[in-house]
């Protein structure tokens, strides 16, 4: 299964890379973005079953 974090702090995107236990819940591709664009390039080209998002991210 593949996931995405949406965040444009780097420090967030760290931690949540760092404490999830990804494999556990059969993520197998993580991928991150941070900010809209970027989100919306990797949506389309990769189609990840979950989003992770904060709420007020740039573009």
């Amino acid at each position: 299964m593949k996931a995405l974090m949406i965040d444009d702090e780097i420090n967030v995107r760290f931690v949540m890379k760092q404490l999830g236990e990804w494999a556990k819940y059969g993520i197998t591709t993580l991928f991150e973005a941070a900010n809209g664009q970027e989100a919306k390039r990797i949506i389309e080209k990769e189609s990840p079953e979950i989003i992770f998002t904060d709420k007020k991210c740039p573009e």
